[in-house]
């Protein structure tokens, strides 16, 4: 009897606990989707891609058209559901957003979207600002920097800072884009206020992972 009464009372001891905790309140996502903003997850829910508009490569603003056509012509002239609804938010909004899609559904032109759009279609407006690309391998790093060097060379200085490769502050001050991992960029910029206009200068970070893929105008 007396074990009856104890158990009750510790029952009722975590009961008002529990009360007295702050409640969590839980707002679901109007729809279901592949992409947030990186800003407000429920501000950016995308359509089923049954109901987008594939997009034209030239439904951009003149000045990038050009350029669009040169990086993105080779392969394709439309893009596809997910590509078309991120397009505008890439191109003329500058928006952040975070995109999370199956391997294979064109995540790579996302970046590349905005990387064209940093740096105006190569006309010089982009001058002296920098695109960071961070990958979780250094492999991935490599690959990507070779690709990057096949489309934009001519046009912009890309530079690979991992544990491999030995680039000093000038280089990297020098660089439009620099390709890294996370632990190799946090090594560098750790000491940033040492390279602070370098640091300013960077106003678009890319980070991929296995899925989801970040893109973040500074």
């Amino acid at each position: 009897m007396e074990r009856e009464i104890r158990a009750r009372q510790a029952r009722l001891r975590l009961g008002k606990k529990c009360e007295q905790r702050p409640r969590l309140r839980l707002r679901p996502l109007r729809r279901k989707g592949a992409m947030a903003s990186a800003r407000d997850t429920g501000a950016f829910v995308p359509t089923h891609p049954s109901a987008t508009r594939l997009r034209h490569i030239t439904e951009v603003p003149p000045h990038l058209r050009e350029a669009f056509q040169a990086v993105f012509a080779p392969a394709f002239s439309t893009f596809n559901a997910m590509q078309s609804q991120v397009v505008d938010k890439m191109v003329t909004q500058h928006e952040s957003v975070v995109v999370s899609a199956p391997t294979g559904t064109g995540k790579t032109a996302v970046f590349e979207m905005a990387v064209l759009s940093l740096f105006a279609g190569y006309d010089g407006q982009g001058k002296g600002h920098k695109a960071v690309y961070l990958a979780p391998s250094k492999f991935l790093v490599m690959q990507k920097a070779q690709e990057w060097a096949a489309k934009f060379g001519e046009k912009l200085r890309i530079v690979e800072v991992t544990g491999d490769t030995s680039i000093n502050n000038s280089e990297m001050a020098a660089s439009d884009i620099i390709l890294s991992t996370p632990e190799k960029w946090d090594s560098v910029s750790r000491k940033w206020k040492d390279a602070e206009n370098f640091v300013f200068s960077i106003k678009l970070l890319m980070v991929r992972g296995s899925v989801v893929w970040c893109v973040e105008f500074c």
